[in-house]
């Protein structure tokens, strides 16, 4: 029997290549960017990472649905039954009838913060004053619930309040820009442009 020398050094050149290869097969396989999950980001500009992190996300967000709807929710609402039917008042205060007060419930998955924070922050709210966001909606993009950031705001202005500290500003206080009014002089050229056209 004779013994062969075992060549470590191929392959050279071709070992980054083929590695990219493999992590595109596997990435495509698994339905995200190649550079999410390599984590390189050599090769990308500006709109193209901003596409493939808009289609990670929408993949991220159809498959925390599918958690939500597929294990979160079934093993709340079994607990909530197992819960309410224990039949021992100290453990289970709470009586049958009020399992679908407490089964109303909303799941709210992690949220991904956006890459121009200031543009993500104007458009949600031309959407608001557009009518077709809604302040859940906003919110729920933070990851928090609506309800409880209500509560958030109420506790810190009493808490100010008590510490005698002003708010550096007043959430929902703005109301959106007024429009310009116009004086005597401009709707009087504006009506003698209209006459000599």
């Amino acid at each position: 029997m004779i013994f062969k020398k075992f060549d470590t050094s191929h392959p050279t050149t071709a070992f980054d290549p083929f590695i990219k290869s493999i992590l595109r097969q596997i990435s495509a396989g698994l339905n995200i960017s190649y550079n999410d999950l390599s984590n390189d980001y050599s090769s990308v500009n500006y709109s193209s990472i901003r596409q493939a992190s808009l289609n990670d996300r929408d993949y991220y967000k159809t498959v925390q649905q599918f958690v939500i709807n597929h294990f979160c929710k079934p093993v709340y609402e079994r607990w909530l039954k197992m819960y309410l039917t224990i039949g021992d008042e100290q453990l289970s205060p709470l009586p049958m009838s009020k399992y679908n007060k407490f089964n109303d419930t909303v799941f709210i998955p992690r949220a991904f913060d956006w890459i121009d924070p200031l543009k993500e922050m104007n458009s949600s709210v031309i959407g608001l004053k557009a009518g077709v966001l809604s302040m859940q909606d906003v919110v729920s993009k933070t990851g928090r619930d609506y309800e409880e950031h209500l509560e958030q705001l109420v506790k810190e202005k009493k808490l100010n309040q008590d510490k005698d500290i002003k708010f550096a500003y007043e959430p929902y206080g703005d109301k959106g820009a007024v429009a310009p009014q116009e004086s005597e002089e401009d709707e009087k050229t504006k009506k003698n442009n209209e006459e000599s056209s």
